[in-house]
């Protein structure tokens, strides 16, 4: 018969065993434990959509799609296209990650699911192809490249630049920090903010501009300003006028200089106004920054 003082030893050595085994698994160095697979080394999941939808010529586009990069260009047919490439790795809790585009009363809708815990990574690829009248709003995502379209584009960026080209319908853009980029856009209303971002206009303007950022540089090449204004609270601005160019403009630095118009103030700091006509001055526009100056290169009539 099996004493009790041994049967108690027993016990104890099986504990000892539970405990240094559990202790190894816990800390990695054993490769025969694991408490959640979701912590194993796990290949890279990949999902693609690739999907069309005839709406028309001129359907309303929405895109909510997180931290995605989206393209959309524009292309002759009444019909959308859309091609998504997503990867993750460790996806471990919440909603698994999703993207999907659907057809809806007025357009197409494309969206990804976000409440997700992961380890690793995640990537989202949107590319979009509409015709060049559909109006396409961008909700979320991590960065827009849109070219070709007439109809109006809006986007909503947390943090991502967004670049426009040959475009000619209205333009709305804000992100909180990011560089905003236009290259031959002509819009009727031109819209942009940013808490913390440059702004690059190349053969741009529109017959209404606003265009502001709290914190940025603004740049713009053959400008044509009719009403509005380009505003930044710190940063430089340099701008040369379209000759299609028609207003009263006024130029005014809280702090720097203005070259290009008149007399040169003497080098010091301080504030410093400035007035120009561009064409028969049918409209007024204002050029101002809180801190930085202002560099006027002569394109119109003046």
């Amino acid at each position: 018969m099996i004493s009790r003082s041994t049967l108690i030893a027993a016990l104890v050595v099986i504990e000892l065993v539970i405990v240094a085994a559990a202790g190894r698994a816990v800390s990695g160095h054993s490769s025969h434990w694991n408490f959640g697979g979701a912590f194993a080394d796990q290949p890279p999941v990949v999902t693609r959509i690739d999907q069309s939808f005839e709406t028309g010529a001129a359907p309303h586009v929405v895109l909510d799609v997180d931290n995605a990069t989206v393209t959309v260009e524009a292309a002759a047919g009444t019909s959308v296209h859309v091609a998504g490439v997503m990867r993750y790795t460790h996806w471990r809790s919440g909603v698994k990650p999703a993207l999907t585009a659907l057809r809806t009363a007025d357009g197409v809708r494309v969206a990804a699911e976000s409440g997700l815990t992961y380890t690793r990574s995640l990537e989202r690829e949107v590319r979009i192809t509409v015709p060049p009248g559909a109006q396409v709003e961008v909700l979320s995502a991590a960065s827009v490249v849109a070219s070709g379209l007439r109809g109006k584009l809006i986007a909503r960026l947390g943090n991502g630049p967004v670049k426009v080209d040959n475009h000619r319908g209205d333009l709305d853009v804000t992100t909180s920090s990011g560089d905003v980029d236009l290259v031959d856009v002509q819009a009727p209303a031109l819209a942009l903010r940013s808490d913390d971002g440059d702004f690059r206009l190349t053969s741009a303007g529109g017959d209404q501009i606003d265009a502001h950022t709290a914190s940025g540089k603004i740049t713009a090449v053959d400008l044509r300003a009719v009403d509005g204004a380009l505003r930044t609270d710190d940063g430089h601005i340099d701008v040369g006028f379209a000759s299609q160019s028609d207003a009263a403009v006024n130029l005014h630095t809280s702090d720097g200089r203005i070259t290009g118009v008149g007399a040169a103030k003497p080098d010091t700091d301080g504030p410093d106004s400035r007035s120009l006509r561009l064409g028969s001055a049918r409209g007024h526009f204002t050029v101002a920054t809180g801190s930085g100056s202002i560099s006027v290169t002569q394109g119109a009539s003046v």
